[in-house]
């Protein structure tokens, strides 16, 4: 294992921009283990800077540019395709770019590596759990869990070849910070257990597309959730969430978010960040009002909002132009939402409101300019 030395990062930031911020970040990344991306976009930026990078990563790396382990290749961040551009596109700024690239994926997975040799002893203990292991081995083809001082491309490859993991109702208390280590897992479930809190370092599975956590007891979500950039579908409901943090917005490639059944009083502003989200639950919560910043929620088709304490809807609700499935009832309304009187609303298929005189004359002038929205429901 080539180990990263405090000595290594003050030579990189050295053969950088000696005395300046940049070269003292640079170094602190390496040294803290930052996230290696978080770097890319402003390195690649600075066409002045690109061979200085280019030279201190080489030196830092080159054990494992001469010699690379055969398991990197099974890594996420271990770029997939040529990293070498064609004769078309090649020029000398592409060529470096793309070679920067390729050593800052390089640096990424050294650095796990490096966590996995201190982090495996910890790991282990949870896997072996009476109830996760058999579930562990399932997920992992068949192959036996390793020893604790297993040859390490043993342990290397046995982590990478997990990739969907089903722990549900097996009483969990707790899941290790030592759960990011599992760096190809796609699919997670968690549901019916007894958690009462994340760690941390489970933003570190940025890979995760479905992540099932409903029927917990968790509390509040740490800020680092926010890293799971790649969630399509997540289902946090039944559980005692009070309050979402504003990383939560970071999720910009959910699709379908299960919120309800919590003890939720408001939203974050950050969550009109959820770009692609189409299905959206929050039902059963303590809402009162929703952000303006909801109208960011333009692929919206379903959202449940029955059964909380709103009493108006923001004017942006209106631009929600591709929503066609609203339930409202069991709310504060003193009237009509004049956000429903838009022409956006009319594209509307099914739409759940609390039987009151007014709200059904409403409905029924909806039903006639609108020839897909069927008998109203008022319930």
């Amino acid at each position: 294992m080539h180990s990263l030395t405090n000595t290594d990062a003050i030579g990189v930031g050295n053969q950088l921009w000696a005395h300046t911020p940049v070269a003292h970040r640079i170094a602190r990344a390496l040294v803290n283990e930052v996230d290696a991306r978080s770097l890319r976009a402003f390195i690649e930026a600075r066409t002045d800077s690109q061979n200085a990078v280019h030279s201190a990563l080489s030196a830092v790396l080159q054990p494992w540019i001469d010699n690379p382990p055969p398991w990197i290749q099974l890594h996420p961040m271990w770029p997939r395709s040529n990293p070498t551009p064609t004769a078309e596109v090649a020029t000398p700024a592409t060529i470096a770019a793309r070679e920067l690239s390729r050593l800052l994926a390089l640096h990424e997975i050294r650095q796990w590596s490096d966590r996995v040799t201190h982090g495996w002893p910890a790991l282990r203990t949870f896997l072996i759990q009476p109830g996760v292991a058999e579930k562990v081995r399932t997920a992992a083809g068949g192959q036996a869990i390793p020893d604790i001082n297993a040859p390490e491309p043993q342990i290397h490859n046995f982590l990478l070849s997990i990739t969907r993991l089903l722990l549900s109702g097996l009483s969990l208390r707790q899941i290790p910070p030592e759960i990011g280590l599992l760096v190809n897992l796609q699919t997670l479930d968690l549901k019916n257990n007894q958690l009462t809190a994340l760690p941390p370092e489970f933003g570190s599975l940025k890979g995760l597309q479905y992540l099932y956590l409903n029927n917990n007891q968790l509390t509040s979500l740490p800020p680092e959730f926010g890293g799971l950039r790649g969630l399509k579908v997540l289902h946090l409901h039944n559980n005692q969430l009070t309050t979402l943090p504003p990383e939560f917005g970071g999720l910009t490639r959910l699709e379908v978010l299960h919120l309800h059944n919590n003890q939720l009083t408001a939203l974050p502003s950050e969550f009109g960040g959820l770009t692609r989200l189409q299905h959206l639950y929050l039902n059963n919560n303590q809402l009162t009002a929703l952000p303006p910043e909801f109208r960011g929620l333009r692929e919206l088709a379903l959202l449940y909002l029955n059964n909380n304490q709103l009493t108006a809807l923001p004017p942006e609700f209106g631009s929600l132009a591709r929503l066609q499935h609203l339930d409202l009832r069991s709310n504060l309304f003193p009237e009509i939402p004049t956000e429903l009187r838009r022409p956006t609303s009319h594209n509307l298929n099914l739409l759940f409101l609390p039987q009151k005189t007014r709200w059904q004359r409403f409905l029924l002038a909806l039903s006639q300019t609108n020839t897909r929205l069927p008998q109203p429901r008022l319930i």
